[in-house]
């Protein structure tokens, strides 16, 4: 990765990192359409944000993944509402509100058909919507759909709730509608969550070549090495209050807990010249070979924000993790320093220079939402809800860089693969739920109490 005074890359290091350079803009630039080959009339997808039914569109966030080939991009503020042109197919769409944290990301699936415009719109809360949006044929507290091969979301013991005949009883006589529960006066139990997630990703190039005879400045030969990696640590632990049930699902207020992202890199980019020029002494021109140098050191960082703790989603007989998108490029920067040495006719010049850029390396972004759009990754999210009202479990999920989404070629015709990269996540966690007694009613009706003439039983417990 050759950088000079302006953050850009050198021209000798073009060729294999031009392909890094499309992603950063696939995942940063402000685009709002996907361009993909086929005769197929684009869509658009058009989604209206709300906020205690005011509209805050043009101050949010949004991002659509298309299922089928992974393509990413950016919702833009059109009027009062988020745009993208994208093409037909199916569609995850993620959209969240920057400035207050505490609102979680909502996630909703959206076909686009050719020519289509699609209108959705979303209200933003605590909890994120991650099955469905309102107005949709289902609702995400409806439970999670079924797959194939999937488990099921839906209660296998009673639960309390009306059978499609018939509706539940209230606690004081009074029939309650299908859907519908009294909140209990206090919680039902507590959600516990601690978790750790990293990510780790690895970039390395090597290259060598000699300059032939048509090179101006054969003879000669260019030598460079480059490594750069980053971690990025997101953990802690948060506890939800369980305030009741609806529709099967526990239903959790704001949780408390504390959030830790920490997160740095290193890379450093050699590069060698050895090129040939013709140099004038007095009326004689003569050939000499130069050679040039530049060492360029890279030291990246993660800016201290806050970030969304993890939400678990219980059911009767299934459990799952709602995982945020913890790490942007932006949510980083990257500190460079570049000294070179370079060899001319009139001598040796030598330059050095710092700069800071406004990003850091955004592999780990890339990683991170290639495990969150993943089907088998989400899988790992999900586990069965252990019998008994009580229960701790502890899993984890893992997921590797997609090597196929940055358009890597194989090895060159000498059979070395000169470019590599390497992304990992690894997510652990443990869930644990805790029921709270029951209130005690009535409490003088069954404490112990003698008969009034001493002679008879009193009652009993």
């Amino acid at each position: 990765m050759s950088v000079d005074e302006n953050g850009e890359r050198g021209p000798l290091a073009k060729v294999p990192l031009l392909i890094l350079m499309g992603v950063l803009l696939i995942l940063l630039s402000p685009m709002n359409c996907l361009c993909t080959a086929g005769p197929e009339q684009p869509g658009s997808i058009r989604v209206k944000v709300l906020l205690e039914n005011e509209n805050i569109s043009s101050s949010c966030l949004g991002t659509v993944v298309n299922a089928g080939t992974g393509a990413v991009a950016f919702l833009s503020p059109e009027g009062d509402v988020l745009s993208a042109v994208v093409t037909p197919g199916q569609y995850d769409v993620v959209v969240l509100y920057p400035q207050d944290a505490s609102l979680m990301p909502q996630l909703l699936s959206i076909t686009v058909a050719p020519g289509q415009t699609v209108d959705r719109s979303v209200s933003l809360s605590d909890h994120p919507n991650v099955f469905g949006m309102p107005g949709d044929e289902e609702d995400y507290l409806a439970g999670m759909p079924d797959g194939d091969d999937g488990p099921s979301y839906f209660p296998v013991f009673d639960t309390g709730w009306p059978d499609d005949d018939g509706a539940a009883k209230g606690g004081d006589g009074d029939w309650l509608a299908p859907g519908e529960e009294e909140e209990p006066a206090s919680p039902l139990g507590e959600v516990l969550i601690e978790w750790e997630a990293t990510c780790q990703t690895r970039e390395t190039q090597s290259d060598y070549y000699v300059f032939d005879d048509s090179s101006p400045y054969f003879p000669g030969e260019h030598s460079e090495d480059m490594d750069d990696h980053m971690q990025v640590t997101y953990s802690g632990s948060c506890r939800y209050k369980v305030m009741g049930i609806i529709d099967g699902c526990f239903n959790l207020e704001d949780g408390q807990g504390t959030v830790q992202r920490i997160g740095g890199g290193s890379g450093h980019l050699s590069q060698q010249d050895l090129e040939t020029h013709l140099c004038i002494r007095g009326d004689k021109w003569t050939e000499r070979q130069f050679k040039s140098t530049r060492h360029t050191s890279m030291e990246h960082h993660v800016k201290d924000r806050d970030v969304s703790p993890p939400y678990v989603y219980i059911y009767p007989s299934v459990c799952e993790i709602g995982l945020p998108p913890f790490y942007q490029a932006s949510d980083g920067w990257t500190e460079v320093i570049a000294e070179s040495r370079l060899e001319t006719c009139d001598g040796v010049e030598t330059t050095s220079y710092e700069n800071t850029l406004d990003s850091g390396p955004p592999l780990c972004e890339l990683v991170i939402s290639q495990a969150l759009s993943s089907p088998d990754f989400k899988e790992q999210l999900r586990f069965s809800r252990p019998q008994g009202a009580d229960f701790s479990i502890s899993s984890h999920a893992a997921w590797d860089l997609n090597r196929s989404e940055l358009g890597l070629l194989g090895p060159v015709d000498d059979g070395v693969e000169h470019y590599a990269v390497q992304g990992s996540l690894r997510f652990s966690y443990t869930v644990t739920y805790t029921s709270y007694p029951a209130d005690l009613e009535d409490y003088d009706e069954w404490m112990p109490e003698a008969d009034e003439d001493g002679q008879s039983r009193g009652n009993s417990i």
